[in-house]
């Protein structure tokens, strides 16, 4: 047993190392996309301009080009993301091939019978399979961070308009309209 937890410490190192190398590239990612979007926003909201002018391939070439880029920060985040994975599977797979091994030579050893090794390899089974979703589940926290990082930024902006500290309370306004010598 003090095999199958003597993984615990790779995975958290793995998950260490992963979480920090992979956090700022990732909001890098996030902020391309945001631009990307940012570029098709303003390019529909001055359309008459853009057409005016004739800029619809400029405006598709500079979208294009930060949605490369956006593509190609996510790939790389992609790419870290599955060698996280494949790391932790690999250091899972050695911890069960070491408590296979142990086990298998306790049992030649006649100081374990082959239902208590099959017994504890299903303990080893049910303790590693939360334990890699766990750390899958890692990876797919770190796009929830970004995100949230990125909501608590725009809510921590300070207001446009910022209200003095005296100042008079408007009440809802009452009244009616009249209509004289309206044509």
């Amino acid at each position: 047993m003090f095999i199958a937890i003597a993984i615990s410490p790779a995975i958290l190192l793995a998950s260490y190392y992963f979480q920090s190398r992979v956090h700022e590239p990732w909001r890098e990612s996030r902020r391309i996309e945001s631009s990307a979007i940012g570029v098709v926003h303003e390019t529909l909201g001055a359309l008459r301009v853009v057409k005016a002018f004739g800029r619809e391939q400029g405006e598709q070439e500079r979208f294009i080009k930060r949605s490369g880029k956006g593509i190609a920060a996510r790939m790389w985040v992609s790419l870290a993301a599955n060698i996280y994975h494949a790391v932790v599977a690999v250091v899972i797979a050695l911890g069960t091939a070491a408590a296979l091994y142990v086990g298998a030579r306790q049992v030649q050893a006649g100081l374990m019978t082959v239902g208590g090794f099959v017994m504890v390899m299903a303990y080893l089974a049910q303790l590693y399979a939360p334990l890699q979703t766990i750390t899958q589940k890692i990876a797919d926290l770190q796009t929830g961070f970004v995100s949230a990082e990125r909501v608590f930024s725009v809510l921590d902006e300070p207001p446009e308009v910022i209200e003095k500290p005296h100042a008079k309370v408007l009440e809802r306004a009452q009244g009616s309209v009249i209509f004289d010598q309206v044509r």
